[in-house]
């Protein structure tokens, strides 16, 4: 295995391990901070990664971190693009642009008018 892959087992492991402590202080009586002096884990980390497992769904929790994508911007040749609309009622719209001004302008339309 490569480089890349054994630092995605490393971080997959330690996800796990702050996971299951996680798990365990939730369920256990007392304080987090008291949990974190009984099994040695600084409190200041313990606190970081129960933040990034409910960013990560992991825990429950309301997520506060936005999740960036990947953008990937193809180059600008002109090439017409498809689109389709299917409205609740039924309808479907379709069209070829080859100009993302007009598309806008068009789905500003259709906004308008409900």
């Amino acid at each position: 295995m490569g480089t890349s892959g054994s630092n995605k087992v490393a971080v997959a492991g330690k996800q796990q391990f702050w996971l299951e402590h996680w798990q365990q202080c939730l369920a256990t009586p007392g304080t987090v901070k008291r949990y974190a002096d009984i099994h040695g884990l600084n409190l200041a980390v313990m606190y970081w990664w129960h933040r990034a497992l409910i960013d990560r769904g992991l825990l429950a929790g309301k997520p506060k971190r936005i999740s960036f994508k990947k953008v990937v911007v193809l180059p600008d040749n002109h090439q017409p693009v498809p689109f389709r609309v299917i409205f609740p009622n039924g309808v479907v719209m379709e069209w070829m642009d080859e100009r993302m001004e007009r598309t806008k302008e068009l789905l500003g339309l259709v906004a308008s008018l409900s």
